[in-house]
This record gives structure tokens, C-alpha cells and sequence, in this order.
């Protein structure tokens, strides 16, 4: 009976972690907040900072910001898009950033 519920559990935390990736990755290049992305993986907001620097390896402002700037780039060299709508696109607020 331990045994049939640690596996539940471990079941239960592997889920969450590729909801979180899931999530994560469909969602980054959004003007989401951080409060924002919790609510949508089930987790309060110190949760989900600790279960996102666990799956990453680093704190989600700073992959967010990363991947932001990876896709802005990426987009600057392959579009001929405007800065401000690449910036849009890209889940920046502005341009200016």
C-alpha cells in the first residue's frame, strides 16, 4: 500500500513537471507574470518558482527574459518584421526592451 502511493506521487510530480515545460514553452512569449504562469500550472507562486528552478536550472524571470530575446533575435534576422512588432511578437511589452 506505501509502495502503490509513493508511486501515485512520483506520478503525480513527473506530470506536473511536463505540464510546467508544456506550459512554459506555449506560453513564453507572452506578457504573462510570473503570478500568471503559476496560476496556470496549479501551484502557488513559491511552488512554482521552486519546481521551475528544479525542471531549468535557473529562475523563470531569467529563462523568460532568455528565451524572449532568443526568439527576438531569431525573428530580427529571418523577418522582415518592424522592432516594434517584433518586440510584440516576442512577448515584450515595448520595444525599448
Amino acid at each position: 500500500e506505501y509502495k502503490a502511493l509513493t508511486d501515485h506521487l512520483m506520478a503525480m510530480a513527473l506530470k506536473n513537471k511536463f505540464n510546467l515545460r508544456q506550459i512554459m514553452e506555449n506560453n513564453f512569449a507572452s506578457t504573462l507574470k510570473l503570478e500568471n504562469f503559476a496560476e496556470l500550472c496549479c501551484m502557488s507562486l513559491s511552488t512554482f518558482k521552486r519546481e521551475f528552478s528544479k525542471t531549468y536550472q535557473e529562475p523563470p524571470g531569467k529563462w523568460l527574459l532568455n528565451r524572449k530575446i532568443q526568439l527576438a533575435s531569431k525573428m530580427l534576422r529571418k523577418t522582415e518584421d518592424s522592432v516594434n512588432d517584433i518586440a510584440f511578437k516576442s512577448g515584450f511589452e515595448s520595444s525599448s526592451h
